[in-house]
């Protein structure tokens, strides 16, 4: 049994004030919170760095170094191609 809930896509989830959500093809997990100030939800999420780890190895998921945000865009640049966001 796994402590993170299988979500499909398309499917609202009910939150309440604190979420951890697994990505299932390379174990990545971020802790989402919410809040709602004056009638407005708010929300933050972060990388659990401890969390993922303890994933990957109960699961065996190995991830390769990959490029990082900053060079994608340097090299879509050089490369001519372009993305919009």
């Amino acid at each position: 049994m796994s402590q993170y809930d299988q979500v499909y896509e398309h499917q609202w989830v009910d939150a309440g004030e604190k979420l951890y959500l697994a990505c299932c093809d390379c174990g990545l997990v971020h802790e989402f919170r919410f809040r709602n100030v004056m009638g407005h939800i708010q929300f933050r999420c972060r990388r659990d760095n401890r969390a993922t780890g303890q994933l990957r190895r109960w699961h065996r998921i190995k991830v390769k170094a990959s490029q990082t945000w900053h060079d994608f865009e340097t090299s879509s640049k050089v490369n001519g191609s372009s993305r919009s966001r």
